[in-house]
């Protein structure tokens, strides 16, 4: 992850006829920009932009609105299409980047695609070209299965609300993943950001210190850009191993999608897909300590920084018969624009107090921050509990010692158990919003095993 905070910035700009957005979609993004093309009617390409968070995507879609900008989205990249589709602005894609699973021999493998998008957000086709499936299917939410009748091999026809439910889970599963990525992301470029900006603030005062010959220094554990490209650094592990779970989930759906494909397939077959579930419960394992590592790491270093938490006190003995001259050039170094401060010491009190309450908001804002750490965590642990549900009872399953109802169930509870972010709550409801266990007629409560 770059430290440079110009390269991690939003910017559009018009390109021909159409607008060309680059950069983050953060949390945090300011579209101010947007401001200069009120009443554009445009294609928006977001091929360059490199991260979409989902708060992110619907403040963009607000001041997209008001500015009255007519528009479609093109080539949109796969990761931010799978955000978009969380929100309205699925309605809006024209076309993406979209993944398509092929299988080489035994080999599963993902190549991209320029895919026409329906009114969804979705594939208008699951099938590509005979054998090359898209990951961007559009879920079925609300229909029947018997939507997918055609795509379905012989056992997925003869079984379709089963074959239809594990593939919206998979769907799902890798939908949330995907998010974890884009919060992580998001979370550090703004972080990076943030650090940069409090960084200018905290060599401003160390100078306006010595020049008032302070000799206070409260700045912990911070060593200005070391700090921050160690953080950058340590954020950059996290996407990694995050990445790594994105990959799994990926070609486990890819998996059931050309399982599923085949006229010769099984629920021995599939069962066999899901066995790689393990592989998640490894590589999450992993991913939450260094996740927890990170984002204590972050915090400690902000908390242990002290610098405007004493500034009134400082300021006491510093401007304690200070000249006009030393007063102006403090004033200057704080970047304080008041001309009145330079000659009154109560007015460059309250000017410099005020510089300050902006700094401590910085930090703490970057104490917040490393809550979305935890966050992702915590989605990523709630994946888990439905892994472990799953594969302890994948023998049972396998072995038609319960009815898949019943294992569904199970899964499903969990799940609408621990959702505890918009993104899951979108997530599922896009791909298993139609699984209203209480309110169908043949469910079985979980405990009540159902035999074949």
């Amino acid at each position: 992850m770059s430290t440079s905070t110009s390269e991690n910035r939003f910017r559009a700009s018009m390109q021909g006829e159409t607008l060309v957005m680059e950069g983050p979609i953060t949390d945090t993004t300011i579209y101010k920009v947007l401001d200069d093309f009120v009443g554009v009617k445009a294609d928006i390409d977001l091929s360059k932009i490199i991260c979409a968070s989902y708060s992110g995507v619907l403040n963009l879609l607000n001041s997209l609105e008001k500015c009255q900008i007519e528009y479609r989205f093109i080539n949109v990249p796969y990761s931010v299409h799978k955000t978009l589709i969380l929100t309205e602005g699925r309605e809006f894609i024209l076309n993406f980047s979209g993944l398509v699973a092929t299988r080489q021999l035994k080999d599963v493998k993902l190549i991209t695609n320029l895919i026409e998008a329906d009114c969804g957000g979705g594939s208008r086709t699951i099938v590509i070209d005979s054998d090359k499936i898209s990951l961007a299917y559009r879920s079925y939410t609300g229909t029947q299965p018997a939507d997918l009748i055609n795509f379905f091999g012989s056992w997925g026809e003869k079984n379709d609300k089963e074959a239809s439910f594990w593939l919206d889970y998979f769907g799902f599963f890798e939908s949330v993943m995907v998010q974890c990525q884009q919060i992580a992301t998001s979370t550090t470029i703004s972080m990076i950001r943030l650090l940069n900006m409090l960084d200018i603030r905290i060599e401003s005062f160390a100078a306006a210190w010595r020049t008032m010959s302070i000799k206070e220094d409260r700045r912990g554990t911070w060593d200005g850009s070391k700090s921050i490209e160690k953080v950058a650094s340590r954020s950059d592990e996290v996407l990694k191993e995050i990445e790594r779970t994105v990959l799994d989930s990926r070609y486990l759906l890819a998996e059931v999608l050309l399982l599923l494909r085949q006229d010769i397939n099984s629920r021995d077959n599939l069962c066999q897909v899901m066995g790689q579930l393990q592989q998640y419960i490894e590589t999450q394992s992993k991913s939450a300590a260094i996740i927890e590592d990170v984002g204590c790491e972050i915090g400690n270093l902000l908390l242990s920084f002290e610098q405007f938490n004493y500034v009134d006190a400082d300021l006491s003995d510093g401007l304690e018969g200070i000249s006009d001259e030393t007063l102006s050039k403090v004033i200057e170094q704080l970047g304080i624009m008041n001309p009145m401060a330079e000659s009154d010491v109560d007015e460059a009190r309250e000017e410099i107090l005020s510089e300050a309450n902006l700094a401590k908001q910085d930090v703490d804002a970057g104490v917040v921050m490393t809550q979305s750490f935890d966050l992702v965590r915590q989605i990523m642990e709630h994946r888990k509990v439905e892994v472990d549900i799953i594969l302890e009872n994948l023998c049972s399953y396998k072995n038609g010692e319960i009815h898949w109802e019943f294992l569904r169930d199970m899964v499903i509870d969990k799940l609408t158990g621990k959702m505890v972010t918009d993104q899951e709550k979108k997530a599922f409801e896009f791909y298993l919003g139609y699984q209203n266990i209480e309110e169908t007629n043949d469910a079985k409560a979980p405990g009540d095993v159902l035999l074949f």
